[in-house]
């Protein structure tokens, strides 16, 4: 190869080299979230409704995730699980209705946090009995 084809080459896979590094930096770190202090108050209260309801561990992942990326900027989980995004804590924001390709429909839910809700939940459970 000549040198500026080896040149071309060496950019381009810097380039793809610092996209998906971009994206590495981007995909939500879980395990450091549910590491993080800060999230304490909100597992604990998240635990309680995914048990009462039944809920997959995922939910309760992705609620966590939903809360704690909602400290920094406006981010809706859209999710076909409905009983898992407890009323109490999180807004229904809006529906979508969608066909698969096997002609089945389903009901998606654009759900957010609702801190205020959260924080009055929090201090609920916070208050001796």
């Amino acid at each position: 190869m000549s040198t500026p084809a080896v040149l071309k080459a060496w950019n381009d896979f810097n380039d793809r080299r610092q996209f998906i590094a971009g994206l590495v930096q981007r995909i939500i770190p879980i395990g450091k979230l549910l590491e993080d202090q800060k999230n304490d108050v909100f597992s604990v209260v998240m635990s309680l409704f995914v048990k009462k309801q039944d809920s997959d561990y995922t939910d309760f992942l992705l609620a966590t995730c939903l809360y704690r990326y909602s400290m920094v900027q406006d981010v809706y989980l859209m999710t076909a699980d409905q009983r898992s995004m407890p009323p109490q804590i999180f807004t229904l924001k809006g529906a979508l209705t969608i066909a698969d390709r096997e002609g089945h429909i389903h009901n998606l839910g654009v759900y957010c946090i609702d801190h205020s809700n959260f924080a009055k939940v929090a201090r609920k459970l916070e208050q001796p009995r």
